[in-house]
């Protein structure tokens, strides 16, 4: 459980900084 719970939480980030960098260039 800790691998998937580790690996779903660093997709979840990867994510997240994407859309930041997206919606930071849109600005």
């Amino acid at each position: 459980y800790d691998g998937s719970i580790s690996a779903a939480s660093q997709a979840m980030a990867a994510v997240d900084q994407f859309v930041w960098q997206l919606s930071r260039r849109n600005l």
